[in-house]
């Protein structure tokens, strides 16, 4: 508001500068300064050779101030558009200016939150170093847990082998043990018919001892008495 109550000093210094450029061209020399009060164009007829070099100096210097003229309007419309385009640039300067007052707190208020993104930002890159460690943490316990586990493995293969040849060995040892059981049991029913058979051998022998023993007494007493009939 203050740049549109004070207009800015730039452009009446430029107008006074264009001003001074303008006073600073020499005035340009009468052309009729050469002609004097006597002479009258009634006396071309004697003067026909220097009046020809004048006209021609004359025409020159017209010339030179019409070249100066061109020049000097040219300057001056330069000078207007300069003038003009400085007023451009102070009015969108103070249209700038306007939009940043009414800027202005959005854009504190901007910052402040970029302030608070700042200390979020640093906040999670703490948040995220510490989960980086964490990781390094657990993937240290991991390579620990996996060698731990490779080792598990190992011993768990050498356990495996080691029940695998137990396995054997008891297969071996109640295969054997089925076989002594079946001969036990074939030597039972051996046994079992033997007993019977020797039973009945027995009984057969008794039988025959008994027979023999009867037969025995009985040729006994037949010896008796034929020997007491004799």
């Amino acid at each position: 508001m203050d740049d549109l109550l004070h207009p800015d000093p730039i452009v009446p210094a430029m107008s006074n500068r264009h001003l001074a450029t303008a006073e600073r061209i020499p005035p340009q020399k009468n052309v009729f300064s050469n002609i004097s009060p006597s002479s009258s164009f009634g006396g071309r007829a004697t003067q026909l050779p220097a009046m020809s070099a004048v006209e021609q100096e004359n025409e020159e210097l017209w010339k030179k101030l019409s070249t100066l003229r061109e020049d000097n309007a040219r300057l001056v419309s330069q000078n207007h558009s300069l003038v003009r385009e400085i007023e451009s640039v102070q009015v969108e300067l103070t249209r700038s200016n306007v939009q940043f007052c009414h800027l202005e707190p959005s854009i504190n208020e901007k910052a402040h939150h970029i302030s608070r993104l700042n200390e979020d930002i640093l906040g999670l890159e703490a948040e995220v170093e510490a989960q980086e460690k964490a990781l390094r943490v657990a993937e240290e316990k991991l390579e620990e847990s996996q060698w731990m586990v490779a080792e598990k493995d190992k011993l768990l293969e050498k356990l495996s082998d080691e029940c695998k040849r137990v396995k054997n060995e008891l297969y071996e040892q109640s295969r054997r043990g089925k076989r002594a059981e079946q001969q036990r049991n074939e030597a039972l029913y051996n046994a079992e018919e033997l007993s019977v058979a020797f039973k009945q051998f027995k009984e057969k022998t008794t039988k025959k001892i008994a027979m023999l023993q009867a037969n025995e007494e009985e040729l006994q007493n037949r010896l008796d008495h034929y020997d007491k009939n004799r």
